[in-house]
């Protein structure tokens, strides 16, 4: 589980660089090892002009601390301090973006290129929030957590009305440890299960839990999810357990009633342990939370060989935000394919 892992972050020296290629301006190639004096400083910052790009969010476990990038050009623009251990991500359509906090327990809201929070949305005591998801069309935050004492409500799911106010919850009683959740085009919430490989559906509105049954295709240790447009995209862990590859994929589910049917599997060369990815504009943004320690780019949802690299230690999430004078298009991947 994710909190066993923080004894693996005390072992480690925290240095963190960056790898770049592909990339827009002069910029090394990949495997070029650069040193950023500013991703070392305790405080956020952020550049002036981020605030009229597409920023990419990478949220980092050690040190606390997300990593903004401007996209697709990724160079380094900000960072957002003051955070205890960030997890997963989510952004709304005002490109507003909330943040996972599982350290402090909370998850906190900044405007697009930004450093000082809008708000910070308290959890109930004891609760650690771990990833969340904003409905596309109502603007409901979803918030997965992890309650340590155990017992009845452990593993529950907040969901804020228009991201404000007080949360309803919902209990999934055969769930083990909530890990990410995202909603589908009809405001269907779906949630991954850490301990049991699972994944559930709260159906809108709804209070009731499905535990759906996954057929066809490989599937192993499910970590993201993400609707892709057409289907949900979830991420699916070490498939050494069904492939002998030890490499990440990702599953196309299509959901009806209780089952959900494989459609297509991503293959993510030299990926492992992707948690929180983000599709956007025909790129898979990749995080590996462990070796090889690198934000990897993939065409979606062909996959394959990544297209480029970003190397940061203990990446968790990754989320896209369009700058709001740019909200009328979705952000563009801005990548062309090697050959």
């Amino acid at each position: 589980m994710k909190y066993q892992l923080a004894n693996i972050y005390a072992l480690s020296v925290c240095a963190v660089t960056f790898a770049l290629a592909g990339c827009t301006g002069s910029q090394p190639p990949i495997g070029a090892a650069v040193a950023t004096p500013q991703s070392m400083r305790g405080d956020s910052w952020m550049l002036p002009e981020a605030k009229n790009q597409d920023l990419l969010y990478l949220s980092t476990a050690n040190p606390g601390e997300v990593s903004v990038f401007s996209y697709p050009g990724n160079k380094l623009v900000g960072q957002l301090a003051n955070l205890e251990e960030p997890d997963g991500e989510c952004v709304d359509k005002a490109g507003d973006v909330y943040i996972a906090d599982i350290g402090n327990e909370d998850v906190v809201e900044y405007a697009h290129g930004r450093t000082k929070p809008i708000r910070k949305l308290l959890v109930d005591d004891g609760f650690m929030p771990d990833s969340c998801a904003v409905d596309p069309e109502t603007g409901d935050l979803a918030i997965t957590n992890y309650y340590p004492g155990g017992g009845s409500g452990a593993y529950t799911v907040f969901v804020y009305v228009n991201a404000k106010g007080k949360p309803k919850s919902y209990y999934d009683s055969d769930a083990g440890y909530t890990y990410f959740c995202g909603y589908d085009n009809k405001g269907n919430l779906f949630i991954t299960d850490d301990s049991r490989y699972g994944i559930s559906e709260l159906p809108k509105d709804t209070g009731t839990f499905i535990n759906l049954t996954v057929t066809g295709g490989d599937f192993y240790a499910p970590f993201g999810v993400q609707w892709d447009g057409k289907y949900l995209a979830v991420g699916s862990g070490d498939t050494s357990q069904t492939r002998g590859t030890g490499d990440t994929a990702i599953e196309r589910l299509s959901v009806s009633g209780s089952t959900a049917t494989v459609m297509g599997s991503m293959p993510m060369n030299e990926a492992s342990s992707v948690y929180g990815f983000w599709i956007v504009g025909g790129i898979i943004i990749a995080p590996n939370f462990v070796n090889p320690f690198s934000v990897q780019f993939y065409h979606y949802p062909k996959g394959g060989k990544e297209v480029r690299k970003l190397s940061i230690d203990y990446t968790y999430a990754a989320v896209v935000s369009a700058a709001p004078n740019l909200l009328n298009r979705p952000p563009r991947s801005g990548f062309r394919s090697k050959g």
